[in-house]
């Protein structure tokens, strides 16, 4: 992940936890430009992909619910480039098991993916930790 995208994304997420607990609140759009795409609306990985993997939930004391959505950039089959579009959570968050989770994702979709061809998709991660 790209240094200045990871400021821009926490500084964002630390703007959204003003808001009330219990409810999902929105993250501030991410700075990085988006991953170029074909025409039209993004597929989803199960559009595309022949295998999908599970991120693995990093070791964490945090406890809540987070949704990643993303759209991953596609080259020769394998995901190239990653840019989160959003991020909901239900609590506050610290930094490092955000990225945590962050590189579990990613760690999924570069290597654990396969999708044939060149195309952009869209998708979400939902963790549930208890």
């Amino acid at each position: 992940m790209r240094p200045l995208f990871a400021l821009a994304l926490l500084a964002g997420l630390a703007a959204s936890h003003a808001q009330a607990e219990g409810e999902l609140p929105e993250a501030a759009p991410a700075a990085a430009s988006a991953p170029a795409s074909g025409a039209g609306k993004p597929g989803t990985a199960a559009t595309y992909c022949t295998k999908m993997v599970n991120p693995e939930v990093p070791m964490t004391r945090w406890v809540g619910e987070i949704r990643f959505t993303l759209l991953a950039e596609v080259k020769d089959g394998k995901v190239r480039e990653i840019q989160y579009t959003d991020i909901k959570m239900n609590r506050a968050i610290h930094a490092t098991v955000l990225l945590g989770l962050m590189g579990s994702i990613e760690g999924a979709l570069r290597q654990g993916y396969e999708c044939p061809g060149d195309h952009v998709f869209k998708q979400e991660f939902l963790f549930r930790i208890n």
